[in-house]
C-alpha cells in the first residue's frame, strides 16, 4: 500500500464502467443490512461502493462479481476504506485466485478437489451424493466465494476468517467437510434427503449448533486432512480436467474437419454437375455443326458433276493432266462419283472403266487425236 498511495485515490476519483457502477448500486443494500454501518444513511454503503468500483477498474478483465460485495463488507467493518481495498485486491489475487473471472473455472476444480476429498474422508456421504448427482457447485459456490460471510452468524465469520487468513484456502475444504459431516452424518439425516432437491435444501439449512462459532472451530482443527493430501488431489483434478480438455477439442476438430470435407465434396458435386449441364448445348451445337458440315459435303460433291457437252469433256480431260499424280487421283475420284450421279444424262455405261477410273472410249480418242495432229505436221513439211 505504501508504494501504491494514490492509486486508489486517482481510481475512485474516475467514473468506471456504468454496466459496473449500475451493478454495484443495487447490491449495496443486500450486504448486512442489520448492521448500523450499512443501515440507510450509514457510511459504510458509500466506502463499500468506492471500494468496489475501484476494483472493477483496477481490474477490468474480471470487473465486478456479486461475491465481493460481502467480502468487501466485512473488510470495510474493520479497517478504513483504502485498506479494505488492498486487502480486497490481496484476497482476490493471491487467495481466491481465478474465483471471480469469466466462467469461474478455478470454483469448479476446487468444486472436484471437494468431492474427491468427501470419497477419501466421508464416503457413504459421497455415495449418496453421486446417487442423486449432487455436485459441490450446486451448494459450496457461496460458502467458498463469499469466504462464508453469508452462511454463518458474524462470530463465526469472523473466526473462519482468521483461520483463513493465516492457513489459506484450504480452511474453505475443512469448514465444508465439516458442515457435510454434521448434515447429513446420520442414517436419519440421509433418509430425509431422498433426492437432489432435498439434499441441497439440507445443505442449505445448515443446523445452529453446526454454525456456533466454538463448535465449528473445534471440528475444523480436529479435522485430518493435511496440505499435501490437498495438493495432490487438486494437481489430479487439473490433469483430469485437462485430458476431458483435449478430448473435446479433439473431438470437435474431428468435427471440423468433417464438416469441410463435406464442404469441398459438395462443391465438387455442384462443379460436375455444372460441367453436364454446359456439356449439353455443346454436344448439341456439336451436332448442329456436324449436320451442317454432311450437307456441306454432299452440295460440294454435286457441284462436280459434268456437264453432258462433249467439249467440255475434252476440257476436263487435259486439265487432268496437269494436275500432280496426287491431286489427279483426288480430281478423278471426285470425276467418277459425279458419272455415277449423272448417269443417264452422260449415258457412259456403254464404256467400260479403267483401273484409274478413266473410259477407254475417251482414252481412244485422245490417242487418234494425237496421231493425226503427226501425220498433219509431217505432210506440212
Amino acid at each position: 500500500m505504501e508504494k501504491n498511495k494514490l492509486v486508489f485515490a486517482e481510481l475512485d476519483a474516475q467514473k468506471g464502467d456504468p454496466k459496473w457502477v449500475d451493478q454495484i448500486e443495487k447490491d449495496l443494500d443486500r450486504q448486512f443490512p442489520f448492521h448500523e454501518m450499512f443501515a440507510k444513511g450509514g457510511g459504510g454503503q458509500q466506502d463499500l461502493f468506492r471500494i468496489l468500483k475501484a476494483y472493477s477498474i483496477y481490474n477490468p478483465r474480471d470487473g465486478y462479481c456479486q461475491a465481493q460485495a460481502p467480502i468487501a463488507a466485512v473488510l470495510v467493518m474493520q479497517m478504513p476504506a483504502e485498506e479494505a481495498f488492498w486487502c480486497l485486491v490481496q484476497i482476490c489475487e493471491k487467495y481466491l485466485v481465478g474465483y471471480f473471472s469469466p466462467g469461474l473455472e478455478a470454483m469448479q476444480i476446487d468444486g472436484d478437489v471437494l468431492l474427491g476429498l468427501m470419497k477419501r474422508h466421508l464416503t457413504p456421504i459421497y455415495h449418496h451424493m453421486v446417487e442423486y448427482n449432487v455436485e459441490p457447485v450446486h451448494y459450496m459456490t457461496e460458502w467458498f466465494m463469499c469466504i462464508y460471510s453469508r452462511t454463518f452468524p458474524f462470530a463465526s465469520v469472523l473466526r473462519v476468517w482468521d483461520i483463513f487468513l493465516c492457513e489459506g484456502v484450504k480452511v474453505l475444504f475443512k469448514v465444508a467437510l465439516v458442515i457435510i459431516k454434521h448434515t447429513l452424518s446420520n442414517k436419519r439425516q440421509m433418509e430425509e434427503c431422498q433426492g437432489f432437491y432435498e439434499t441441497i435444501q439440507k445443505l442449505k439449512n445448515i443446523p445452529n449448533n453446526v454454525v456456533e462459532d466454538e463448535f465449528l472451530i473445534n471440528e475444523v482443527i480436529e479435522m485430518r486432512v493435511f496440505e499435501k493430501e490437498f495438493e495432490a488431489e487438486h494437481s489430479l483434478q487439473v490433469a483430469r480436467r485437462n485430458a476431458v480438455k483435449e478430448r473435446q477439442l479433439r473431438h470437435s476438430n474431428q468435427i471440423e474437419m468433417a464438416k469441410q470435407v463435406a464442404l469441398i465434396k459438395q462443391k465438387k458435386k455442384i462443379k460436375a454437375k455444372s460441367k453436364v449441364q454446359l456439356q449439353k448445348p455443346l454436344s448439341q451445337s456439336q451436332g448442329s455443326l456436324n449436320y451442317l458440315s454432311s450437307d456441306f459435303q454432299d452440295s460440294s460433291s454435286v457441284s462436280y458433276s459434268l456437264p453432258n457437252t462433249p467439249g467440255q469433256k475434252r476440257i476436263d480431260e487435259r486439265n487432268l493432266q496437269k494436275y500432280s499424280q496426287s491431286d489427279s487421283i483426288a480430281v478423278r475420284s471426285k470425276i467418277n462419283g459425279a458419272h455415277s450421279q449423272s448417269v443417264d444424262e452422260l449415258e457412259f455405261d456403254e464404256f467400260p472403266q479403267t483401273e484409274n477410273g478413266l473410259y477407254k472410249k475417251t482414252e481412244e480418242k485422245v490417242k487418234k487425236g494425237k496421231k493425226k495432229g503427226k501425220k498433219k505436221k509431217t505432210r506440212v513439211k
